[in-house]
């Protein structure tokens, strides 16, 4: 893994991605058309603050196991950019001394 790059842990069969519309907010859910056809109705406290009637979301659906490990990866990322931003810092120091 270099940089910002993520491995990536996830199978087909690990992950369901799919845009759903909003097509109605009533009652503390919201009603979407999903993207591959049918709808599917989620409580509105489980969404963005601001969703609005028309808005399109990514529904990302992946397993716990696969969840686990994106979470890992996106972890091991960040702190290898930071301790290697850090060794750049303290390498640009020593050349200007």
């Amino acid at each position: 893994m270099t940089g910002g790059e993520l491995k990536s842990h996830t199978l087909e069969t690990e992950v369901a991605e799919t845009k759903i519309v909003a097509k109605k907010i009533e009652l503390g859910r919201v009603l979407f058309e999903v993207e591959s056809g049918g709808e599917l109705t989620l409580p509105k406290r489980l969404l963005p603050k601001n969703i609005s009637v028309g808005d399109t979301l990514v529904l990302d659906v992946v397993t716990e196991n696969c969840y686990v490990e994106r979470k890992k990866d996106i972890a091991k990322a960040l702190l290898n950019e930071i301790l290697n931003a850090d060794d750049q810092n303290q390498s640009a120091t020593q050349k200007n001394k």
